[in-house]
């Protein structure tokens, strides 16, 4: 993206940069999986490859201790893992249609998902 940016202002015309930054509450919680699923599959991903990033989502559970004080386990039935390494990658893929196409001319780079 600043390679983008740097280029538009040493073409021969300048270019026009703009950045735009959406903080979406609660990103990787709110994923629905049958929709990374579509998604994933209309990008072309294998099947074989889709089946095992449904896997590594599905049945995901958590709980809290406490000192010495252990929580009731929960379930997690959508969402991504916070802190894995493909959360970003699928965060991006979920939500790479949400804006909607760029006019001729107009380069987008993407949407980028920091979760802190």
């Amino acid at each position: 993206m600043t390679q983008s940016i740097f280029g538009g202002f040493e073409a021969k015309s300048p270019n026009r940069s703009a950045l735009v930054l959406l903080d979406f509450k609660r990103a990787y919680d709110r994923v629905w999986h049958a929709g990374l699923a579509a998604k994933l599959a209309r990008l072309g991903t294998p099947a074989c490859v889709i089946r095992w990033i449904m896997a590594t989502l599905r049945d995901r559970r958590g709980r809290v201790r406490w000192e010495t004080s252990i929580s009731d386990s929960r379930l997690f039935p959508q969402g991504l893992a916070h802190g894995s390494v493909l959360a970003l990658l699928l965060w991006n893929i979920y939500a790479s249609d949400i804006l909607p196409r760029a006019p001729p001319g107009v380069l987008r780079v993407g949407i980028l998902c920091v979760c802190g």
